[in-house]
């Protein structure tokens, strides 16, 4: 092989603390997602997953939904189901206000 094949096809080692810095979270999946936002609202999981319609859970709800989104990654019946939501509840709070 050529240097140049030798040095593209050499293994790639990464340090951790560039991947993760710290002070932020890493968020992989609708789990994830969450808890990351119960954490930043001071909410459990369990309390997004309710049935209360508070005003400081539903604008919590809300920002899990358009993360979730964000990522492209889910549709919006998978992301309702975390959240014992429909598609067409996780419809309105993409498109809502505020």
């Amino acid at each position: 092989m050529s240097d140049l094949a030798t040095y593209y096809l050499r293994p790639v080692t990464y340090n951790s603390s560039w991947l993760k810095p710290k002070g932020f979270y890493v968020v992989d999946g609708l789990g994830d997602i969450l808890r990351a936002v119960a954490r930043e609202h001071g909410v459990t999981s369990a309390d997004l997953r309710s049935d209360s319609r508070h005003k400081y859970l539903v604008l919590a709800r809300r920002e899990y939904i358009r993360r979730a989104h964000a990522t492209g990654r889910y549709s919006d019946g998978k992301i309702g189901k975390l959240i014992n939501r429909t598609s067409w509840t996780v419809l309105y709070h993409r498109n809502a206000r505020a």
